[in-house]
């Protein structure tokens, strides 16, 4: 659900992207990218057909009130995420934009909830993955492994031995 918002660039953008984003209408398959997956090189989105795939990305201002981010991080941030937005839809892929108040776990639910289970590729940010974990519970979201990370965590156990790890 797209929230509208006093700010300027975020009406700016939303409206260049509804003009680029193409209909959502048919079967697609649903992918939420977190903010920290902005790229096309891995995953489902390097693979699959660009006219079979949805995605859901999340622009949260509850986010950046949790801490004092620098400002310069979080315009680059909000820059990235919206163009990556529009580079997608540019490519044929379906573009859920959802500008939010509410904690990142909120806005993915309330989408799965309208379009079905969504799969991501799992959080590199553990903060990210336990907001999401109850969502993968409720099997709103199913996790796929991240094809860019070199090991496992349990691949990480194993090679430890018996914590304490040093």
């Amino acid at each position: 659900r797209r929230r509208s918002s006093a700010l300027p660039a975020l009406s700016v953008f939303l409206e260049r992207l509804a003009e680029s984003s193409p209909n959502a209408a048919g079967d697609r398959r649903w992918l939420y990218v977190p903010y920290d997956q902005l790229g096309a090189n891995l995953g489902p989105l390097a693979r699959e057909p660009a006219d079979e795939l949805g995605i859901v990305v999340v622009e949260s201002a509850w986010k950046a009130r949790r801490r004092p981010y620098h400002k310069q991080k979080l315009a680059l941030l909000l820059a990235n995420q919206r163009q990556f937005a529009l580079e997608q839809a540019g490519r044929g892929v379906a573009v859920r934009f959802v500008a939010t108040d509410a904690p990142f776990g909120a806005a993915p639910r309330d989408v799965a909830s309208e379009l079905g289970p969504l799969r991501a590729m799992l959080p590199a940010e553990r903060e990210l993955r336990v907001e999401l974990e109850p969502l993968a519970k409720d099997e709103l979201l199913e996790w796929i492994p991240h094809e860019g990370w070199l090991t496992t965590p349990e691949d990480f156990a194993e090679s430890q031995g018996d914590p304490p790890w040093r």
